[in-house]
């Protein structure tokens, strides 16, 4: 629901309630298992938090959201949206 929610907020260009609604649903999934039990909600919601983060100028967020889906994505697919943002 966080996810949907926040790409709710990202077209009605509220990019801080996306981003919000994105870090809840985070702070939501198992720490523990996240990445093997909810991989694909996890891409999603990790990708969708680096890219409202770059919006907002964010840029520590967005090094962290993209360096989890660097390290976990299983596909260059699932790792692009990511490799499209830097913070340098």
């Amino acid at each position: 629901m966080n996810l949907e929610a926040g790409l709710l907020s990202q077209k009605r260009a509220d990019i801080r309630k996306a981003l919000q609604m994105y870090r809840h649903g985070i702070a939501c999934l198992d720490e523990n298992s996240n990445w093997t039990s909810q991989y694909s909600l996890s891409i999603k919601l990790f990708g969708a938090a680096a890219e409202a983060s770059c919006h907002l100028n964010e840029l520590d967020s967005v090094k962290s959201y993209s360096d989890a889906v660097e390290i976990h994505a299983r596909s260059i697919d699932d790792k692009l949206p990511c490799a499209c943002i830097t913070t340098d």
